[in-house]
């Protein structure tokens, strides 16, 4: 069965806010799964808040990205910082950082860089189909309209 799951760029004076997986020791984007009976956008708050500390205000749907392999389907959002102190949940999170967004660390996950570069272009309503191998090698982009290619 398909999951549902978020991603949500913080972006803040030319910085974006990434965190250190405890699981890969990998940089990603914040976010996780979306629980039964939430809403996406209430995930994406809560994961933010789950796995930095920090309490934002969703302001951009970017789009929706399927990932084939793992019958998982991610919605990102971007948002801003309205509240919280920056730190990390130890059980999820190594580390929650904001990098520039010319300096991002080499570690990144590679597939969340198309959806990095798409929140910082302002794009809105793109439907990607991403394909990956699991788990880090090159991302191999599949289609990519914003009429849900």
């Amino acid at each position: 069965m398909a999951t549902t799951s978020v991603n949500v760029a913080v972006i803040e004076d030319g910085r974006i806010l990434l965190i250190e997986r405890a699981d890969f020791q990998v940089w990603a984007l914040p976010g996780g799964g979306v629980d039964p009976g939430e809403s996406v956008a209430a995930a994406a708050i809560r994961e933010v808040e789950e796995e930095t500390g920090l309490l934002v205000h969703l302001t951009r749907l970017v789009g929706i990205y399927s990932v084939p392999l793992r019958d998982d389907h991610i919605v990102l959002f971007t948002a801003q910082r309205i509240g919280g102190e920056l730190r990390p949940f130890p059980e999820e999170t190594l580390r929650a950082e904001f990098f520039d967004v010319n300096a991002l660390p080499a570690n990144l996950i590679q597939w969340h860089r198309r959806r990095i570069t798409d929140a910082l272009a302002g794009v809105t309503g793109v439907a990607w189909l991403q394909h990956l191998d699991w788990p880090f090698p090159e991302e191999r982009e599949v289609g990519g309209d914003q009429s849900g290619g």
